[in-house]
């Protein structure tokens, strides 16, 4: 079809179709239009080849000068699974320190649902840091395949913990708050309030006995938590770059 003919819309669909009819084996043509209908969507612009073979091409959003396996290193989910098992180690050392029952539907559940406070934690933490240190390669002048001096290293963790240090707090308190009338059993008849203003306020009963073991669990993970985003998870990161540094060296600035 000549170039003119090709990119007009009506041009082609008022192309001919010859064909043979069947009934009477009479030559017989039709537009295009009688047979096709046209719907427009996206699709590719054009097919690349090369060598008369197809050929596509795939690219990425990593930062020129990065590589993308960075994100495969097995330092960083060390640090992770080693942060959820303290953060349950320390529930059941609390349970036991204060010779409270273990539930194991609520506790269960008090722990899972702990994991994944300590595991975001431990993860935004952890990115930061590597988004401090990725900065600081680029003041100092470093690509990426250079490690950064233990020295730099600890000063972007001591940044990092600064920054993510209320954070972790907020966080931390107002879910403690948040789960102090399911400790202590807080009950309140909303419809007595709302009906005849009689609240009917008293502390105990089946409620705090049903939820009392989940928020327990809670509370005394975050807490220990807390101090272990802050203070324990810089300290494994700093100590695994240390060995890493020792056995497994990349570049190091002269």
């Amino acid at each position: 079809m000549k170039d003119q003919y090709r990119y007009d819309l009506s041009a082609l669909l008022n192309q001919r179709i010859t064909f043979r009819d069947q009934a009477s084996g009479k030559i017989q043509q039709v537009p295009i239009s009688a047979v096709a209908n046209v719907s427009f969507s996206s699709t590719y612009g054009a097919v690349m080849r090369k060598d008369r073979n197809r050929m596509i091409t795939i690219w990425s959003n990593v930062i020129s000068g990065y590589n993308a396996n960075e994100i495969n290193s097995v330092v960083k989910p060390v640090i992770i699974l080693l942060s959820v098992m303290f953060s349950t180690i320390s529930v059941f050392g609390e349970l036991g320190t204060f010779s409270m029952d273990f539930a194991v539907i609520m506790t269960g559940v008090g722990i899972v649902s702990l994991a994944e406070v300590v595991v975001n934690n431990a993860i935004v933490l952890i990115d930061y840091i590597t988004i401090l240190k990725r900065n600081r390669k680029l003041e100092m002048g470093l690509t990426h395949e250079y490690d950064l001096p233990p020295k730099e290293s600890i000063e972007c963790l001591i940044e990092a913990v600064k920054t993510r240090l209320r954070p972790v707090l907020l966080t931390a308190i107002t879910t403690i708050l948040g789960l102090i009338p399911l400790v202590i059993g807080l009950n309140i008849d909303f419809i007595g309030l709302f009906q005849r203003f009689d609240p009917d306020i008293y502390f105990g009963g089946d409620n705090a006995m049903f939820w009392g073991p989940l928020s327990w669990t809670i509370i005394f993970g975050l807490t220990f938590a807390t101090f272990l985003t802050l203070l324990i998870v810089p300290a494994i990161y700093h100590a695994l770059y240390t060995a890493k540094l020792k056995f497994w060296p990349s570049k190091t600035q002269n």
